[in-house]
């Protein structure tokens, strides 16, 4: 089940508040606007991981990166090839892909789980349908999607 919070969610992973933090990310590292630019102005180690990926932007299209810093596991799921407005660039499968990932390589039982409306803003995503998607996955922990 996944539940609504309003408040931002770096200052929840600041405050020891989530155990696992996801968002969705372009394949060409940039996480220069929206919350990826503030995950990597506060958490800078999120973005030197998703930089470090040795796989070209075509290869990480529907999986993820992550990594652990001050106890809370970041997880950038590419969901979006590349960056723009102009257009819708989440792409559903990705996401669903990078999800099937996710789920067979972590366990959330027990977890408490921040994110974003996911693709919902900058990536032209439905949220409805991104959320569709995500109730798929929500079975173990406890999902909550911060917004402002």
């Amino acid at each position: 089940m996944i539940s609504y919070k309003k408040g931002c969610l770096i200052e929840a992973a600041k405050a020891g508040e989530i155990d696992c933090l996801l968002h969705s990310a372009n394949c060409f590292s940039t996480m220069g606007s929206g919350i990826a630019k503030l995950i990597r102005e506060n958490f800078p180690q999120v973005a030197t991981v998703d930089k470090a990926d040795y796989r070209s932007p075509i290869e990480r299209i529907g999986s993820y990166s992550s990594v652990l810093v001050n106890g809370i596991t970041f997880i950038n799921l590419y969901c979006q090839y590349d960056y723009g407005t102009d257009y819708r660039r989440f792409e559903y499968g990705a996401f669903k892909r990078a999800m099937d990932e996710v789920y067979r390589d972590f366990s959330f039982t027990g977890k408490r789980i921040g994110l974003p409306m996911l693709g919902g803003k900058l990536g032209g995503a439905d949220s409805e349908l991104v959320k569709a998607i995500l109730d798929d996955y929500t079975d173990q922990g406890t999902w909550t999607i911060y917004y402002l």
